[in-house]
């Protein structure tokens, strides 16, 4: 497990993001006042608490411009990884540098101390070791676990979603919901039969029958679909209370051991020393700094089997195993003190308390970035036992409400409404004609639709797609011109047949029911070998200019995504609609059919 855990780790400090920077100003400003609270225990004269800030937030400054300076050099080279020796190094550079700055600003403004020459930049480069290391580790961290997390939340809807089917609750919701639909939408073809039924018994003209039929279509069906698109507005998933990521990280980390004992205590360490070298030499200085380390690896490697053994019960196993070495490395610290160094022991206890909260500053940090550079199984157990003590409320029946509505709502709008439209448009058509075959026809199929129960039927649609295309295309060659200009492959894997059906019809139910077109262009053709491109174009009134997407948009949004645009025409009156429809495992280009 452990050395997972040290190829992890290595991974992610010399990986191509470590000099990203990303987290180092939010590390700066942590660190910035713990340094003047360590500094104020000797300060009391407040002028010159002042004066130590303005040098220490000086000495930061430089400190986080010689490491900018440093990602700026690191973006021109070609090998964008570095070595975790060599990033430590640099790292330990720029705490020298910061350490020298303040003794400088600290002779020049009168803050006199004979050991800051030397003292200041070696505490600075024993604090910088860690600047970073820890700078990478926790980015990539963060984006590992961002990942990881989409990944395993996509997992976990689809178990829950498989579940929820399973226990016969999404067959029982649709049938409540669909006998609802279905109780409105009968009612309204009753009372539409029954108008039209009346209007050809009493030998009305041909125009009045049709408007029945298109009244019928744009205002009770319409206000129908409507309500239902609203209802499948409804979010995918709802959680109990907005989650944040980086409390997550930290909730999950309790769960998983520190990434290596060797980085808790080489971390804590260089944090540590600083403090640790105040009022004393660095001779003792390095004594305790050493203690510290060694004390705390022993300490956490001797508890590692116990905290293993305890963390599937209790998941404060492995925060307390930091929290028991950080106190037997503090009482060894205490120890060694008085042993060397006496006459130095007068702050021991500021020195314990503020090293203690350095050590829960960096116990948060490692248990951000141990949770998101685990292997992803480890994630998914360290989730499970999260998701034991407190699990997200998905609204699984609101999800299944949402989306039978939309199902609904688009057979509706597409079907029901495009049909009826479809009539009415060929009765005036054959009235303006004197056409009484095409009139029969008509009124045939007014009957047969308004006989139906206006259920949705699963079709078993065994046309491809140019048959589809073909099939859409001729319901509408009485009422509209078209010129066709397709060479494609019959069988296009990936694209389903019956929404591709749905989006020619669509287009041209627009271009007739909205734009009052006489003649449409359709092409249609393989791009790049990896997509179908239809384009629609018409000679209708065009796009108003208070037009809004609504369920129409989505039949196109549903089969080509956000691939999909419908503008104005540039070279005359009418519209463009342009999908672009992914294709998967494309057959080769060559002997397409034409249709035209």
């Amino acid at each position: 497990m452990i050395s997972d855990y040290v190829t992890d780790l290595r991974r992610a400090v010399q990986g191509p993001d470590a000099m990203d920077l990303k987290y180092l100003p939010a590390f700066i400003a942590i660190s910035f006042p713990f340094a003047i609270i360590v500094e104020s225990a000797t300060i009391s004269n407040r002028t010159q608490l002042l004066d130590w800030m303005l040098v220490k937030f000086v000495g930061l400054f430089v400190l986080g411009s010689f490491y900018y300076f440093l990602r700026e050099r690191f973006k021109r080279r070609t090998d964008k990884t570095v070595n975790v020796p060599a990033l430590i190094l640099l790292s330990g550079i720029g705490g020298i540098i910061q350490g020298a700055v303040i003794a400088f600003a600290m002779r020049k403004i009168g803050l006199v101390d004979v050991s800051d020459y030397w003292v200041r930049p070696l505490t600075g480069f024993f604090l910088g070791l860690s600047w970073l290391p820890i700078n990478a580790v926790c980015m990539n961290a963060f984006y590992s676990y961002a990942r990881q997390r989409q990944e395993l939340q996509s997992k976990v809807q689809s178990l829950q979603q498989l579940r929820f089917n399973q226990s016969g609750l999404a067959g029982v919701i649709r049938e409540n919901i669909e006998i609802g639909i279905s109780r409105q939408l009968n009612l309204g073809r009753a009372q539409a039969k029954s108008k039209f039924d009346n209007s050809l018994r009493m030998g009305s003209s041909t125009d009045i029958s049709s408007s029945l039929l298109r009244d019928f279509a744009s205002t009770n069906l319409r206000d129908l679909s409507q309500q239902l698109w609203h209802q499948s507005t409804y979010p995918e998933i709802r959680e109990s209370k907005p989650t944040n990521q980086f409390f997550e990280l930290y909730h999950l980390g309790l769960h998983l051991p520190p990434i290596d004992s060797f980085f808790f205590s080489f971390t804590s360490a260089t944090l540590l020393m600083p403090l640790a070298l105040r009022n004393c030499s660095f001779g003792i200085g390095f004594i305790l700094g050493m203690s510290f380390f060694l004390a705390s690896f022993i300490t956490m490697a001797a508890l590692s089997p116990i905290a293993k053994k305890l963390s599937p019960k209790y998941k404060f196993a492995y925060p307390m195993r930091v929290v028991i070495a950080t106190a037997v490395s503090m009482a060894v610290i205490n120890v060694t003190r008085q042993r060397f160094a006496p006459a130095a022991d007068q702050r021991h206890i500021f020195i314990g308390v503020t090293a203690f909260i350095f050590m829960c500053g960096v116990g948060l940090l490692i248990s951000l970035a141990k949770s998101g550079l685990v292997d992803q199984d480890k994630v998914v157990e360290a989730l499970n036992a999260t998701a034991r003590n407190e699990k997200l409320a998905i609204g699984l029946a609101e999800v299944e409400i949402a989306s039978i509505s939309k199902q609904w709502a688009q057979h509706i709008h597409g079907s029901l409404q495009s049909q009826l439209t479809s009539i009415a448009a060929l009765l005036e058509f054959s009235s303006a004609k004197g056409d009484t075959k095409t009139r029969e026809l008509a009124i045939e199929s007014a009957y047969a639709l308004l006989n139906s129960d206006f259920s949705i039927k699963p079709e078993l649609n065994t046309r491809d797609l140019m048959d589809e295309a073909i099939h859409r295309i001729s319901q509408w060659a009485d009422l509209i011109e078209f010129e066709v200009d397709c060479t494609l492959e019959r069988d296009l894997p990936g694209i389903p047949v019956a929404r591709f059906g749905d989006a020619i019809e669509e287009a041209i139910t627009n271009a007739v029911r909205h734009g009052h077109a006489s003649h449409m262009k359709i092409s249609m053709a393989l791009v790049a070998d990896s997509a179908l491109e239809c384009i629609f174009t018409d000679d209708g009134t065009g796009i108003p200019a208070n037009s809004v997407n609504g369920i129409g948009s989505a039949v196109f949004t549903t089969l080509a995504g956000a691939n999909w645009s419908r503008t104005n025409r540039e070279d005359g009156p009418g519209v463009r609609v342009k999908l672009v429809i992914p294709a998967l495992e494309l057959p080769p280009v060559g002997g397409g059919s034409s249709v035209g």
